[in-house]
């Protein structure tokens, strides 16, 4: 480090490859060889961390208290084997826990997730559920007692502000922990309010389905809803939807939208490289031209051949996000009922 720094290097590297080093350990040696090299002092210093024990975040903090003002790092922690740190996660740690550390970046934490979001698609390089802040699900609670917090003050369970990281806010999993009040907020977000013996009712048959599967989708609790009221509660339902598939470079798609409160049907068609676009490509033709397709996301429920697809569905309508979400063993059909569902969403919206 001395000849280096005498022949006229200005930033120091201090490298954990393999990621063997505890944050201590790191740390200590920033301030060994800042405080004991010759000419330590006049230098800037970098950390490279890798991520082999799930310490890169931590080490990459542990060098920034130690001195090191520069810090390299990858969208997702992408890197050789298990990574290096993660953009996202040291931003937010510094941004979250500023007291402590007493350092900024100056990035725009608005746009991390949607850089996470392109990186993880030009990877094909899907992002784990529990990944720290860009994870499905960093910001959703299935408990009922985490739910009802969080709808009293956000706070209570929620250290960062998944709208300021330019992450659409679904928090709520409606599950079979999930309680009334979780239940009213996911209706009011359709515009739909249920009081007395229509909500007790709703409720007893959202708690019979989410004991037989892992979630209740925002399609299955529409469904509910006009079964409860005895009358449509949504905007628009997918009758139908009919894919053509080959090996050809083209697939062909045709559904039937159902205008519920108008009690109509249209069919449309349309063509497209992939079955899914071909879907969401004909539903968008009878629904409101103002409603922009986002983002899909699709998951597998169970394993098998029984297995059930989950799809989520993010819209965009007047600069606001929505979202909708189904289950369905065609995955397809799944995508498309997620479609009209975060449709629905956006267009019953108060």
């Amino acid at each position: 480090v001395e000849a280096v720094i005498e022949e006229g290097a200005t930033i120091i590297n201090l490298p954990d490859t393999v990621g063997y080093a505890l944050p201590n350990e790191y740390g200590e040696i920033f301030r060994r060889v800042r405080d004991g090299a010759r000419g330590g002092k006049t230098v800037a210093y970098s950390a490279h961390c890798h991520n082999d024990l799930g310490l890169a975040v931590a080490n990459s903090l542990a060098a920034i208290e130690n001195g090191a003002s520069q810090i390299e790092v990858t969208v997702n922690g992408v890197g050789e084997r298990t990574g290096n740190c993660a953009l996202e996660e040291l931003v937010m740690a510094l941004s979250t826990r500023g007291d402590m550390l007493r350092a900024e970046t100056g990035i725009t934490a608005e746009k991390l997730y949607e850089v996470s979001r392109l990186v993880s698609g030009a990877m094909h390089f899907p992002i784990a559920f529990n990944k720290p802040v860009v994870g499905r699900n960093a910001f959703q609670h299935e408990s009922g007692i985490h739910q009802d917090g969080l709808l009293k003050d956000r706070s209570t369970y929620e250290i960062m502000d998944p709208e300021k990281l330019g992450i659409p806010r679904s928090m709520i999993v409606l599950g079979k922990h999930s309680g009334r009040h979780a239940l009213k907020d996911r209706l009011a977000r359709y515009g739909v309010r249920l009081e007395g013996a229509e909500m007790e009712s709703l409720y007893d048959t959202f708690k019979e389905a989410a004991d037989r599967q892992k979630v209740v989708s925002d399609d299955q609790l529409l469904q509910m809803v006009s079964s409860t009221l005895g009358k449509p509660a949504q905007v628009y339902e997918l009758a139908e939807a009919q894919v053509i598939s080959g090996t050809g470079s083209s697939r062909v798609a045709a559904v039937t939208l159902r205008q519920l409160s108008e009690q109509t049907e249209a069919t449309y068609s349309s063509v497209a490289d992939g079955p899914v676009q071909a879907v969401i490509s004909a539903i968008s033709q009878g629904i409101s031209s103002d409603i922009r397709f986002g983002d899909l996301e699709l998951h597998s429920l169970s394993s098998g051949e029984d297995a059930h697809a989950e799809a989520a569905v993010t819209v965009e309508k007047a600069g606001k996000i929505f979202r909708g979400t189904a289950v369905h063993q065609d995955i397809v059909m799944a995508a498309g009922l997620a479609y009209v569902a975060a449709c629905n969403s956006a267009l019953m919206s108060v």
